[in-house]
This record gives structure tokens, sequence and C-alpha cells, in this order.
């Protein structure tokens, strides 16, 4: 079982905090009342929100309907709005990587993948991703941010040919010592609000369903959301 470090209660407030920044936002946003930079920055802060309310919704083993409702809601919202993803790496390769692993096919997710593009962001990792369910989609080379993720180079250039305990050395050696300069390492000590939302390695799921891997040895294996290609059925 990975660490959860907060109680229901925890996740529970925080769930209503993020729909209650949410709506609030969009209202702010379809009001009128606001000029073209407030409109913007309101957009960059309503994506943090939407990503964090997903990953929120699988640390409390939400079932697939409601979240995939919930990364619906975000595209059309995403289309809709004037979104900027600058900054949002970290952000766009979880959401894509949840994206791939729930097998959700929405015409909306082309106009996300032309922001990725846009912003350079169409990394080896990301565009791998990508490639899982658009094969035609070309997988570049290089990485946005080294840390932690150049650690996967390995694998992504072997492709079916992968060993399992790659990934089991990323998430056991490196993700989460690796990513000490992100804005969510050790969030689960901060207690001034609900930035923290669950410690996940989502790219690594997205990784073992594009290469076929066995993932079986990964259950219970810290930050592997081994639930996340299991969720036909509510988790349990």
């Amino acid at each position: 079982m990975n660490k959860t470090h907060k109680d229901t209660k925890y996740f529970d407030d925080a769930l209503a905090s993020y729909n209650r920044k949410i709506d609030r936002y969009i209202s702010a946003i379809k009001s009128g009342d606001l000029n073209k930079t407030q409109i913007e920055r309101r957009c960059e802060m309503l994506l943090g929100f939407y990503i964090r309310k997903i990953i929120l919704l699988y640390s409390i083993k939400i079932n697939r309907n409601q979240l995939t409702a919930t990364i619906e809601e975000f595209l059309n919202t995403y289309k809709e709005a004037e979104f900027s993803i600058y900054g949002a790496y970290e952000e766009i390769v979880w959401f894509m990587s949840i994206y791939y692993c729930l097998d959700i096919k929405s015409d909306q997710i082309d106009a996300l993948i032309s922001d990725i593009e846009e912003e350079g962001f169409n990394d080896m990792l990301i565009s791998s991703i990508i490639s899982g369910f658009k094969s035609d989609y070309r997988v570049t080379s290089g990485f946005e941010f080294d840390k932690p993720y150049k650690r996967l180079e390995k694998l992504l250039k072997e492709k079916e040919n992968g060993n399992i305990e790659d990934i089991k050395t990323y998430l056991t050696d490196f993700w989460y010592k690796e990513s000490s300069d992100a804005v969510w390492y050790n969030t689960h000590n901060d207690k001034s609000g609900y930035d923290y939302v669950g410690y996940w390695s989502f790219e690594s799921a997205a990784l073992v369903k594009l290469f076929g891997l066995d993932d079986s040895e990964l259950e219970g294996v810290d930050y592997y959301p081994y639930d996340l290609l299991r969720m036909n059925e509510p988790l349990v």
C-alpha cells in the first residue's frame, strides 16, 4: 500500500476546496468583468486546480467513471478558455499519463496536444506517451527536465525490449529524491493548505502500458499508481 500521509478528512476537505476554487475561477472567467491579463492568470491557476483535483480523486480511490468525468470536464473547459500551459510541464506529464492509462477517447485532447507542441513540451517522454494513443505521432528526443525523467531514457529507447526493473529502480531510487526542486515536493508536511494531493509517478504506469510490461512486482511500491491500469471497476 502506498503511503497517503493524510487522513480521510484531509482528502475530503481538500476535494471540497478544489471544487470551490474551480467553480469560483470559472465564474470569474465567464463574468466578462476581467481583462485579458486577468483571464490568462486565472486560466493558469485553473489548470493547476484541475490537475490537482484529478490526482486527488485518484488518491482517494474514486471509481473510473467519476475520474473520467472530471478529466472530460477539464478538457471541455480547456478548449473553451484561454489556458496557458507555460511552466506546467509536470502537470502535463501527469495528465497525459492518466488520460492514456484510462483509455479515454476525446476530440478535445487535440487542443491540448497542439499547445504542448507550441510550448515545446513534446519531449521524448511526453511524445512517447502521446504515441500510445496516436500511433502516428512522432517520438522526439531529449528531455525538458533531466531530473528525474532522463532516468527513463534507456527504457524509452529500448521500447518493447525494456525491463520492468528499470521502472522499479526509477521509482525506488530516483523519482521522489530527484524531484526535490518541484513545488509539490514534501507538501505532505505543509499544514497551511491543500497542496498535497498524493505522490504518484503516473508516467511509470503509462510506460508499463505503452511497452506491455508486467507490473505485478510493482504492487505496493511507493509512488507507483498500480490501480490506475485496473480501473474498470471501483478501486478497492
